[in-house]
């Protein structure tokens, strides 16, 4: 990986990880950092377990509801004379495992671990070079400006520039040819890599990891080769609004920071074959 995608990945962490102890938001990490480098989020998964499990046995105690931060650290203050110091234990314990992990199970790059299996596949990709930086609209649905999803990650452009698609039918298409690089084990959410280098990541509605997989089908997985138009995913619409969800779906560009200008076509209806973000 050179010094650009070096620094603008540290550039990443160092943001998501700020955003994720100061205020609690998780997702810039969980898509920006974790997911796209596959083993981190494994490290993270055994240490979330392991401290869990401490804290568990110790009986750790919160007497408030708080997004988890450093700054909610008060929820455990209460009548147990030990359980704040507990909490803070538990904490750097937390902090320091996942780094530990991090360090022994490495991590794969998905600008070098995908480089031979692009060139491996490049007969099935578009030859023109402009063609291949063209995202095109994954549902059918309402493309409007991600200021219009009602959740601030990504309607600050947190995790990246893109659109929103308000589905008008409950199935997702490979938005060009490239790779899986994740998928959610809730279904809910899809990393894909184009041969040309662009991220991105698909979310299908607001908080829907809360679904546990429920009225979600997937087609793919991680690691497998696509080609634009293939179904990647299904999900009952009627049946998730009816538990109260959103079905917004962001599409973001999750290297956004890689490139110089990108462009969003919203504000109209759009099908498989319409192109809606243009990455320069």
């Amino acid at each position: 990986m050179g010094d650009i995608e070096t620094l603008s990945r540290c550039k990443n962490a160092a943001a998501s990880g700020c955003s994720a102890l100061l205020a609690g938001v998780t997702e810039p990490a969980l898509y920006g950092v974790s997911m796209p480098l596959k083993k981190p989020l494994a490290a993270v998964c055994i240490a979330s377990a392991i401290t869990g499990a401490i804290g568990g046995f110790m009986h750790l105690s919160a007497f408030a509801f708080a997004t988890p931060s450093l700054v909610s650290f008060p929820q455990f203050i209460g009548a147990e004379r030990n359980n704040m110091a507990l909490a803070i234990v538990i904490a750097v314990i937390a902090i320091v495992l996942s780094f530990v992990l991090t360090w022994v199970l490495g991590f794969e790059d998905p600008e070098e671990a995908g480089e031979g299996k692009a060139k491996a596949a490049s007969h099935d990709t578009d030859t023109s070079s402009e063609t291949e930086k063209i995202v095109y609209a994954p549902l059918k649905g309402n493309a409007v400006p991600l200021s219009q999803v009602d959740d601030e990650t990504f309607a600050s452009e947190m995790l990246g520039k893109g659109i929103a698609v308000i589905p008008s039918e409950g199935k997702v298409f490979a938005p060009f040819s490239g790779e899986v690089v994740t998928v959610f084990p809730t279904k809910h959410a899809i990393g894909l890599k184009a041969d040309s280098g662009v991220e991105l990541l698909i979310h299908v509605g607001l908080e829907t990891v809360g679904l546990d997989g429920k009225y979600f089908t997937s087609h793919i997985k991680d690691g497998q080769r696509v080609r634009k138009g293939e179904l990647l995913l299904e999900f009952e619409p009627e049946k998730i609004r009816a538990k109260g969800y959103d079905i917004i779906t962001p599409v973001i560009v999750s290297n956004s920071d890689d490139y110089s200008d990108i462009i969003s076509y919203v504000g109209q209806q759009v099908q498989t074959t319409d192109p809606v973000i243009e990455v320069k």
